[in-house]
């Protein structure tokens, strides 16, 4: 089964670089992601979900703003229906992807590309991580709708996103990036000189002001991420930032960056998405937020991927970059992380 799955996922990232705007093969691949991220019934944080799910069946009086939405659904589920969790893990995934296929086919002309992008990453933590996920591309909708002035509908899809996971209150800041970038642009240093400071001397602060009951905010905040693995994870998103920058960049190279940025949303999100940078020195959990960013930045690189790779402008030989480091990316961090290649298929496809 393994080997079957990994055949139609390679098939599937092959075929959207090929048939690139063809909207059939993107339904098939939101289908395939749909089948493996909503049907999964064992492997790694498997058993920790379902001991989540379990929990909401007697978490109908919780005042939690966070997971407002989960707990609910989750006690109706179980204590009306019984349903266990796969079920209610796949009715989600469900959901939560049809929106994602509506809104990468209005947003994308290269739709197929960029479901093979995401299929490269991060469609592997996206199974593992299964509260995140619906958290993770209501928010990337969120940040979407900020680029078209939404903002209504960008609050409302925060709110939304909080009722599955904690993690999404940190896209709240990117509601005040344009006023920020705008009028104070001197602040992200402020706020990045301010990081370093609490994560070096005052790292009990940051458990009062996430969640200090909550033992994996705890885990978090301690560190349990070596100072190289942190310098390699910031090294990282530099990279892609960089890369991305260059894509969008209408001028050569880095001319008038801040000057184009103000005209390319996409630019400003990946600018923007750098004040974040010190928590990687914290723990690669963090790296999660910079990959709601990407997934919008997907949207666009995806579409600069037209015509002959042959003959074509440099632009699109960068969003080749992008692709290739995508993939070395998911490899590297997999190869050299705490768990073996062989639990990461089983969790996926077994």
């Amino acid at each position: 089964m393994v080997t079957f799955g990994l055949i139609i996922t390679f098939a599937l990232i092959i075929a959207g670089f090929i048939f690139k705007s063809n909207k059939s093969i993107a339904i098939i691949q939101n289908i395939w992601l749909w089948i493996v991220i909503g049907f999964t019934n064992g492997g790694a944080d498997f058993d920790a979900n379902v001991a989540v799910y379990h929990s909401y069946a007697n978490a109908s009086s919780s005042n939690s703003v966070f997971e407002w939405i989960a707990r609910p659904l989750g006690g109706l589920l179980q204590n009306k229906f019984g349903w266990v969790y796969w079920q209610y893990n796949a009715l989600i995934v469900g959901i939560v992807l049809l929106i994602f296929l509506i809104v990468a086919w209005n947003n994308t002309e290269n739709t197929a590309v960029f479901y093979s992008m995401f299929m490269i990453y991060p469609f592997i933590d996206s199974v593992i991580q299964k509260r995140f996920f619906y958290a993770f591309v209501l928010s990337a909708l969120s940040i979407l709708c900020q680029s078209k002035k939404q903002y209504k509908t960008s609050i409302f899809l925060i709110i939304m996103a909080l009722g599955f996971h904690f993690s999404a209150i940190l896209i709240i800041p990117y509601l005040f990036m344009d006023y920020i970038l705008k009028n104070h642009p001197r602040f992200i240093w402020i706020v990045l000189i301010l990081e370093i400071y609490v994560l070096t001397f005052q790292r009990g602060v940051l458990n009062i002001i996430l969640n200090s009951s909550s033992s994996k905010v705890d885990t978090y905040v301690t560190g349990n991420i070596s100072v190289k693995a942190g310098i390699l994870y910031i090294i990282v998103q530099l990279s892609f930032v960089s890369l991305t920058v260059l894509i969008e960049n209408k001028d050569l190279l880095f001319n008038n960056i801040w000057l184009n940025a103000r005209e390319n949303f996409v630019m400003r999100i990946n600018i923007f998405s750098l004040i974040f940078l010190p928590l990687l020195m914290m723990d690669s959990t963090f790296f999660r937020y910079y990959r709601i960013i990407m997934l919008v930045s997907y949207m666009s690189i995806s579409n600069r991927l037209k015509g002959s790779f042959l003959i074509n402008d440099i632009r699109y030989y960068f969003a080749c970059i992008y692709i290739l480091l995508l993939g070395v990316f998911q490899i590297a961090s997999i190869t050299f992380g705490d768990v073996s290649w062989e639990i990461f298929l089983d969790t996926m496809f077994k």
